[in-house]
Parts: C-alpha cells; structure tokens; sequence
C-alpha cells in the first residue's frame, strides 16, 4: 500500500479495530505514508463480541464486506474515484459484493484454488487432521464451480489477479481472463545482511520453518530424511502445532531423533540467523498459495526444496532450488529423499541455487517491484 501511493492516491476502508495500530504506523512513518487516507467501518459492538466468543472469524469478514456495500457507495457518491482495488483473504471461496459498482474493480491477488492431493491426504492416515482436508477439498472443489458469480468485474468490469497457477486456470475455465502474480512480497533491502552458508564439512543442514499442520507436509519431510539417510547431515523443524506431538513420534520411530530438532515458536527477528545457520530450506506444504519460507531462505541466499503445488512451487524453479512431481506417498518420500541427497552430492549448487533464488526474490518479490506491476493493472483496468 505504501509503496502504491507512490503512484496514486489511495483511500483505504478497514475495520475500526485496525485504527490504532495504523495511527501509530503513520506517526513513525509520515513520509511513507504520504497519499494514504484511512475510512473505518465495523458492525456492531455486540457481533463483533459474538465473533471472538464462537470464533466465527469467516462468517464475520463475508458480512462485514455486505455490510461495507454501502459504505463503499457512499463514498463513490461523495468523491470521484477512478477504481476500486478489492483485496480479499486470498480465496475465491468468499463472496464479493461488488456487482454493479460505478467504478471498474481490480480483485486480488486471488487464490484458494489449491487442494490437498488426494493420495497424500490417505497416506499415513491421521484423524480428524484429515477429515478437515477432505471437507476442505470438497468445498473448494464446489467453490471452483460457483467462482463465476462471484467475480465482481462481470459486472463492474476492472482486472482479476490470480495468485497461483492452478487458481489461473479454474478462473479461464470459466472465462475470467487473469493475470498471474504471487500474493506475497519481501522489503528485499531493508533486511539483515546476508551470510554465507556454512561450511558442509560439519554436515549437510535442512530447515523447516512454519505451523506444525497436516498441510505443511512435515510427517512427508521427515519420512524423506531418514530414507536419504544422509551421514552427519540434521533437520531443524520451526514452529509448533496440533502435529507436533505425533510429528515427535515419528522421528522416535525411524530412529533419527539424535538428527532432528524441534525448536518450537521462534520471534520473526530470529529466524534471519537460524535461515543463515543452515543450507537448505525444505517446504513440502501439500497446497498452499503463499509460502514465506521459501522467500525467507532466499534472502538468505538459501535454495529450496517443494512440492509442485501452490504458490511455493511458483516461487522455485530449477534455478533456484528443487520442486516434488505430486505422486503416491511413496513416490514423493522417495523424490524429497532424492532431493535432500542431491544436495548432499552436490554442495557447490547450494551456493548457485542460494544466489539465484536472491535474484529471483529482487525481480519478481520485492514489493518496489510489485507495486510497478500493480500500477500497470490500475492503467489497465480504467481505461
């Protein structure tokens, strides 16, 4: 947002609750914010009491946007606006309510697409983990059918921005034309300065970083390195979650846990060192249409190991790191297995694969670069 109003002037509509920690963003950053006006709307006390109390957090965004309708029309009638910018929660699978506006709309980056392979959801069956991804699946197997309807340029006109490849193409299948950008972003140059990796010489060492769930893959990973059975190499897992525990178990169970280590929840200010301490960064989410890990290990100069879904598989070619073809269980152990192993046989492309990843971090994350690229939609979509 900051970056955008280099370009234009923006007003944004938030809820009321955002208001104070944005006031005091504004005070510490007044140039950066320059261009930016804030409008506050939210529902009423008691609902917002009712939402915490049954954590009802989806329910309450999808009638905060109905309720907004109005707002927002009145806010067009009062000022001439030239677009609207819908950002959503990143999925097609909540409604829009922005048929007919008087201005054209730019909606996204939009996901959601993304589903967990079925034939990994019935590897090493875990309940009610994966009863949760099944009934997601199938919701957003039905969405896909319905994301016509919600497409809020049909009517209003504007751009559609797709966050993930697989979202791209179920958005063209019904005729939404949209152009491809990742949701997420990195402030490449104000970040910690980069260290090199150390030396293999101690062994090879492998990072996860992110919420200890069914979706992130992690019981796939850990499977994968004991298979690689790679002498002296280690396995660090960062971040905590409902899998930990069996996740533990696991590691017990193959014999390896003097290999890997669990370091729990971590502040967001430690994980540059802990990303510098180590070679690789392995994120093996079965879908996903962001993935900060991967971009955090590239601004360390870290290569990257994923499955070929989501976004993550976006963010990581074959210059950079190493994608997972999406098989059977076995299939894609014995391909993360191979992949810790290539690593290991070949140290001197963790460094080429590290600097590449920094590169492609800087022409296609950095949000400077990004904010160029938005600009040329809003052109696109107003005229």
């Amino acid at each position: 947002m900051t970056e955008m109003s280099k370009y234009h002037e923006i007003v944004v509509l938030t809820r009321a609750n955002n208001k104070e920690v944005i006031e005091s963003y504004i005070m510490e950053h007044p140039q950066a914010c320059r261009g930016i006006r804030f409008v506050y709307f939210d529902l009423s006390d008691s609902f917002k009491k009712w939402k915490k109390r049954l954590n009802i957090h989806e329910l309450y965004y999808i009638l905060w946007q109905r309720k907004a309708r109005k707002k927002i029309d009145e806010l067009l009638a009062e000022e001439n606006f030239d677009l609207m910018h819908m950002v959503t929660f990143a999925s097609f699978r909540y409604p829009v309510f922005l048929n007919r506006l008087a201005v054209p709309v730019v909606w996204g980056p939009v996901g959601g697409a993304e589903i967990a392979p079925w034939s990994l959801l019935w590897y090493r069956l875990c309940f009610p983990a994966c009863g949760k991804e099944v009934i997601r699946n199938l919701a957003t197997t039905f969405s896909s059918m319905a994301v016509r309807w919600v497409d809020p340029t049909r009517t209003s006109g504007g751009r559609v921005i797709a966050s993930t490849p697989r979202t791209q193409a179920i958005l063209e299948r019904k005729g939404i034309q949209s152009r491809l950008m990742p949701t997420i972003g990195l402030n490449v140059k104000q970040d910690s300065p980069v260290i090199d990796p150390p030396s293999v010489s101690g062994g090879l060492k492998f990072i996860f970083v992110g919420r200890l769930v069914l979706l992130k893959g992690v019981y796939l990973l850990i499977e994968a390195f004991a298979k690689a059975d790679i002498s002296n190499a280690s396995l660090t897992i960062v971040g905590d979650g409902c899998e930990r525990r069996r996740l533990e178990s696991m590691v017990d169970q193959f014999g390896i846990s003097g290999r890997v280590n669990f370091l729990g929840q971590v502040s967001k200010n430690e994980l540059p060192a802990l990303y510098a301490q180590h070679h690789v960064v392995v994120g093996p989410s079965l879908y996903e249409s962001g993935g900060y890990m991967v971009l955090e290990g590239f601004q360390q100069r870290r290569p990257a190991i994923v499955l070929d879904v989501g976004g993550p598989a976006l963010s990581v070619d074959s210059s950079c790191g190493i994608k997972i073809p999406v098989g059977s269980g076995n299939d894609v152990v014995k391909h993360l297995a191979d992949a810790l192993c290539y690593y290991h046989q070949n140290p001197d492309q963790i460094t080429i694969h590290g600097q590449a990843g920094y590169e492609k971090l800087e022409r296609v994350y950095a949000w400077g670069e990004k904010s160029k690229i938005m600009a040329k939609v809003y052109n696109e979509a107003v005229s």
